[in-house]
């Protein structure tokens, strides 16, 4: 089976959040929308531990800064999230340049007993 090329309309947050999603569904991990936003906005605009950051994410989201350190934590804990010097990083196994094209390879293997 081929997927068809999808072109996004909108800017890198909106391909990160899709790339975020297809992790998540994947993965299935469970990621709510909220975690799935954040993890796009910090790819795009950097440490979520940035205050400025921080305060734009919240606006764009509808959130509190609280909901976002619970959120925070969350990814900690599934390791998506890491710290490096002092600062709330995504890992860097799942980031990506998305001001580029995403090409995705997706390889399904059956557990052997």
């Amino acid at each position: 089976m081929i997927l068809q090329k999808h072109k996004v309309t909108g800017d890198n947050i909106d391909v990160a959040e899709m790339y975020y999603g297809v992790l998540s569904v994947l993965n299935r991990l469970k990621l709510t929308k909220l975690e799935i936003g954040l993890l796009a906005f910090m790819a795009i605009n950097g440490p979520i531990s940035d205050m400025g950051v921080q305060d734009g994410f919240c606006a764009v989201y509808k959130t509190t800064v609280s909901t976002v350190n619970n959120t925070v934590s969350k990814l900690k804990k599934m390791l998506l999230i890491i710290k490096e010097d002092g600062k709330n990083i995504i890992n860097p196994k799942i980031v990506l340049d998305f001001s580029k094209d995403v090409v995705l390879g997706i390889t399904m293997l059956h557990e052997k007993a």
